[in-house]
């Protein structure tokens, strides 16, 4: 589990830079571009989401002091 979990805190540092970064999209022309990529971040995020639940209960069922906290999914 030690390993899934700091997979996935790698996985939500890249969402945190894609996210990060995504304002330098400005140019109206390349608009479809921009909303495919905003829909693909999305995904990873609702994605993020449900991995960091899916961990959290795992730790329950394992009796971690303290479930991880994943506040930090943008």
């Amino acid at each position: 589990m030690e390993n899934q979990k700091k997979d996935f805190n790698m996985e939500i540092t890249d969402l945190e830079n894609l996210t990060s970064t995504f304002k330098q999209y400005c140019d109206i022309g390349n608009f479809e571009e921009i909303a495919a990529n905003a829909k693909a971040i999305k995904a990873r995020i609702d994605e993020a989401f449900e991995k960091s639940k899916l961990i959290n209960n795992r730790e329950g069922m394992v009796d971690y002091d303290e479930p991880s906290d994943y506040s930090t999914i943008p």
